[in-house]
């Protein structure tokens, strides 16, 4: 699954699994999913995401992203 742009992840839902995502809300619940941010993958399992516009929180670690094209 590849993340869609800052553009549009503004205003996207995503639904995977048991998991959903309400990126306008800025809040992430997974329980079962994998996406793809640039060239790097990431695989969460029964993991509790929080996210603004720029940072993910994950068990294993803490990852920014940077706006941009």
């Amino acid at each position: 699954m590849k993340v869609a742009t800052s553009e549009e992840r503004r205003s996207t839902k995503w639904e995977v699994g048991s998991g959903k995502w309400e990126v306008g809300s800025g809040k992430c619940e997974v329980r079962s999913a994998k996406w793809e941010v640039g060239s790097t993958r990431y695989e969460v399992g029964s993991t509790n995401l929080k996210m603004g516009s720029t940072k993910y929180e994950v068990r294993s670690g803490k990852y920014e992203f940077k706006n941009g094209k």
